[in-house]
């Protein structure tokens, strides 16, 4: 597949405007090397991801296996009451839905726009080819329409 980065471009662009503090966010990091596009928001933004290019040298070992379970089952889980214990567990305030999360995890795309569609996440930017939601009651936006955590 051919990705078009000038939309992930725009995305991160919006994000380092308009979100300050340390919020956790959730994109594919299932990428076999960071530089193919995993990860590419946390690391082009500063903000926390549930993975990390460099997880082992932030978190104790015990911590990664897990973690990396918790996020491969945020993509992979049909339930919704499961994805919403994984987004409180870790405490997820923003997840990315980009071209690259389309191609790895078409089933979880459409779980997160049902979700939306329900209430329980809101759309805060959108193009093209990417939107980013936000998990409820997690980012408060001062009046100048900067968001941050709660």
């Amino acid at each position: 597949n051919v990705f078009e980065l000038s939309y992930d471009r725009e995305a991160i662009d919006w994000l380092l405007d308009h979100v300050r503090g340390n919020a956790v966010i959730v994109e594919s990091a299932e990428i076999d090397y960071y530089r193919a596009g995993g990860t590419r928001v946390a690391s082009l933004t500063g903000l926390s991801g549930i993975r990390g290019m460099h997880e082992g040298e932030q978190r104790y070992n015990e911590d990664l296996g897990p973690r990396d379970g918790l996020h491969a089952e945020f993509w992979s889980t049909t339930d919704v009451a499961r994805t919403q214990q994984i987004m409180e567990e870790v405490g997820v305030a923003l997840i990315y839905v980009g071209q690259l999360e389309r191609f790895k995890h078409p089933e979880g795309v459409f779980k997160l726009g049902q979700m939306a569609n329900d209430g329980l996440l809101t759309p805060i930017f959108e193009n093209e080819r990417t939107i980013i939601y936000a998990v409820p009651d997690r980012l408060a936006q001062d009046e100048a329409g900067i968001y941050f955590p709660q």
